[in-house]
This record gives C-alpha cells, sequence and structure tokens, in this order.
C-alpha cells in the first residue's frame, strides 16, 4: 500500500513540474528515481520489519490544444523489509500509470490510474531450541490504485500557495502461497490475501519563483478510511491440521507527511527537481526518503 501512494505522489508532483519547461509540441518527457527508509510495527509478539525500497519511473504526457494534460509511465522498484526476529521479505513490482490533469485559473486537479504487478518473496526463521529452522515462500499478486486529488492556488507577488486534498483508492491481492524449510517442521501454507484502502489526504502547500529556481513545500494530513481489521489464514504443512487465522499488521489510520525541494530550470525546456519527504505522527510506521525528476520538454 505505502508503494501505491509514493508513486502516486511522485507523478502528482511530476505534472505540475512539467508545466514550467513544456516544448512547442506539447510533449514532456521525464525519468525519476526515488529511495526510502519503512519501518512498520507489528501486533505485540509478531515481528516488526523495517528496510529501504527505491525505484525508478519513465514517463511522458502531451498537452492537448484543450488543455487537459494527458500521459503515462512506467514504474520499476524493489524493496527488502527486513524482519526484528531474522529473515526478511522482499517485494519486486512493475507498474502503468495513466494520469490526466487540468486546470482552469487557480482551480487545479490530477488523476492518476495504475495496475502494479507483485513478486513477492519471504524468508522467515523459527527458533527450535538451540537450532534456527529456515523457511521460504513465493506469491505474486497486484495492485489497483487510483489518485484524485485537486486543490486552488494563490498568488502573491513571487509565492503561490494554497490548500491541496485528495483521495487514494487501492486493492492489493496476493495469492497464497506454501513455504518450504530446512526441516519442514515450521513451514506454512497461507490463503491468498486482500487488502482494501481508502486513504483521504488534505493539507497546503507553496512555492515560491526565485529566478530559475522554484522551492516548494507540502504538508498533509491522510487519513484511512477503509476497514483496517484484516485476518491472515495459514495452516501446517507437516502435519493434517485444521487452519487457523490470526490478525494481518495492524494497518495505520491517521499520518502527517511533509515534502520540501526544490526545480532548477537549467534552459527553457530542461528543468530538474529534488525533493525530500518524511512520514510522522503514526506510532505503526515511520518513513522518509529523497527523490530527483528530470524533464524535458519538446
Amino acid at each position: 500500500m505505502w508503494g501505491g501512494l509514493a508513486r502516486a505522489a511522485a507523478i502528482q508532483g511530476q505534472i505540475e513540474q512539467s508545466g514550467r519547461t513544456r516544448g512547442p509540441n506539447g510533449i514532456n518527457v521525464w525519468v525519476s528515481a526515488g529511495v526510502s527508509h519503512l519501518s512498520v510495527k507489528n501486533a505485540p509478539n509478531f515481528p516488526n520489519d523495517s528496510g529501504t525500497p527505491f525505484g525508478g519511473t519513465i514517463g511522458a504526457d502531451y498537452h492537448t490544444p484543450s488543455g487537459v494534460v494527458i500521459g503515462a509511465a512506467v514504474f520499476a522498484g524493489d524493496a527488502v523489509q527486513n524482519f526484528s526476529t531474522g529473515g526478511n521479505f522482499e517485494q519486486v513490482d512493475e507498474a502503468l500509470s495513466l494520469y490526466a490533469a487540468y486546470q482552469t485559473g487557480p482551480l487545479w486537479g490530477n488523476a492518476v490510474a495504475s495496475y502494479d504487478l507483485l513478486q513477492d518473496h519471504v524468508s522467515r526463521q523459527v527458533p527450535l531450541g538451540i537450532f534456527t529452522d529456515q523457511n521460504k515462500g513465493d506469491s505474486s499478486g497486484h495492485d489497483l490504485a487510483l489518485a484524485l486529488r485537486g486543490g486552488w492556488d494563490f498568488h502573491v507577488g513571487a509565492f503561490t500557495f494554497g490548500p491541496v486534498a485528495g483521495l487514494v483508492l487501492q486493492q492489493v491481492r496476493l495469492n497464497g502461497f506454501r513455504e518450504t524449510g530446512t526441516t519442514g517442521m515450521t513451514a506454512l501454507s497461507f490463503g491468498a490475501q486482500t487488502r482494501n484502502s481508502a486513504v483521504s489526504q488534505l493539507g497546503v502547500r507553496g512555492s515560491m519563483e526565485i529566478g530559475d529556481w522554484r522551492p516548494f513545500a507540502e504538508l498533509t494530513w491522510a487519513h484511512e478510511l477503509a476497514d483496517r481489521n484484516r485476518t491472515v489464514t495459514a495452516s501446517l504443512t507437516s502435519i493434517a491440521a485444521p487452519a487457523y487465522s490470526a490478525a494481518a499488521i495492524p494497518a495505520a489510520s491517521d499520518w502527517a507527511s511533509v515534502s520540501v525541494g526544490t526545480s532548477y530550470r537549467i534552459n527553457a525546456r530542461t528543468d530538474l527537481r529534488a525533493a525530500v519527504s518524511a512520514t510522522f505522527v503514526n506510532p505503526q510506521m515511520n518513513s522518509y526518503g529523497a527523490g530527483v525528476w528530470l524533464n524535458v520538454g519538446f
């Protein structure tokens, strides 16, 4: 879910940047790369996890004569989250996104729709006295997402600021999988999982034109509207026994996000953007990272 939120935010930030360097044909081509640190706190008696997800995106968009911007982007990323009790979870994903944007006067809005393929690998350790059993498993799935965002810009001299609101809808599906282990005694079989998410966003953003530089900042508050209570079904593979259900990793309910950065106009058709971001005010999740974007107009 966090990958989907970050991917939508990266494209939404690019939409605004592309307006500074759009060429005579109305076409922009752009690339971006980012890395972050993500730590997640699990329920009591279950391992926490932390890691450094990273990824890159390449995209292009077109400013139509009617003023609507339409575009597409391809993303590829990898995240290895290390369990506090040993072992790790790796997720490789590739996503295709289509987006559109429109602005009339101070009112603006955009939409990003994405389909993400997921490939997961789990390496889980289970202590057995002085021996540690090693279990491994592989799964796959997909993530469907729709991000909507809009706002109103006020202009005072070189300053532009105003409110921003958004909604990010996601459904993540993972196929069931069966572990294999060193002894097989602690290996588990997991059922298919579905995670629905609807995150509302409300905040404020601002920027300032200083020659070729354009520093900016944004602060938003997010709230999970969907049901956060979810279970995972598992069963032992070594003996015939009934399956059981346990609570999944707790989903965050509220959090704040801040991003600060600047863009620099290299020339009339080339723009470079860099930003750092962080998520806080959440006891279950902590995230911070940085990204760079290069935009070229034609």
